[in-house]
């Protein structure tokens, strides 16, 4: 959830009309946002981000002088910290994978709604990840293993209930469905996938399938079901 903390960000995109727009729509969109500088190539962002920190980079792929790849190579060599969220017009698994198992923490299409960008900046931030409900599931392990390879277990915070509700919400039962199958009411699930929202972070159904992959509470069967024991 979106805190008091200023959230530097910087951009990376060489059609000017398109960034200097998205550069003021993210200024414009929440005070926690302080956009540090935008840029039209990667040699112009490894330049201003050796001299001005930053916490979240928008990063596109095709620039002169240096593309996206070029320069995010270089910004998990010097900056491992800054978060990295890839804006592009190209969205298909093979481009999607190759960023993801790069470094990259979110890909989001150009077209994408700005909700849609707000919520990856506060999700990279908060969880080290994101993605949305169209995010193709086969790269979930790809996703999975780049969290663990750059953070440590995280433990459990939840109840053994908001377990159970995690589970089944994973595979994307209802309120109504879950409070049958756990003989609760729904107002009591309600309460249960409020308080497991606010534990991990997630912000949609998504986000709970990545927390409950990685913690091992869940897996993906070869049909690409979400199953558990």
């Amino acid at each position: 959830m979106p805190n008091d903390k200023i959230i530097r960000l910087a951009l990376a995109e060489d059609h000017n009309v398109y960034r200097k727009a998205l550069a003021e729509a993210l200024h414009h969109s929440n005070n926690n946002f302080n956009v540090i500088f935008h840029v039209a190539n990667g040699q112009e962002l490894i330049y201003e981000l050796r001299k001005n920190p930053v916490d979240v980079i928008i990063l596109d792929i095709h620039m002169p002088v240096m593309t996206g790849a070029e320069a995010l190579k270089i910004i998990k060599s010097e900056f491992p910290n800054i978060k990295i969220v890839v804006l592009s017009m190209l969205y298909d698994t093979l481009t999607i994978s190759e960023f993801i198992r790069k470094g990259a923490h979110a890909f989001l299409p150009k077209d994408c709604e700005i909700e849609d960008l707000l919520d990856a900046i506060y999700s990279v931030i908060q969880q080290g990840f994101y993605f949305n409900n169209m995010f193709p599931v086969e790269l979930l392990g790809d996703l999975i293993q780049n969290k663990e390879g750059n953070n440590e277990k995280e433990d459990r915070p939840l109840s053994d209930r908001e377990i159970d509700v995690l589970k089944l919400a994973c595979q994307e039962l209802s309120s109504k469905e879950i409070s049958e199958k756990l003989f609760i009411n729904v107002r009591t699930v309600e309460n249960h996938r409020n308080h497991i929202n606010s534990k991990i972070g997630a912000r949609n159904n998504i986000s709970l399938l990545i927390y409950a992959l990685s913690n091992g509470l869940v897996r993906i069967s070869a049909d690409k079901k979400v199953v558990f024991d």
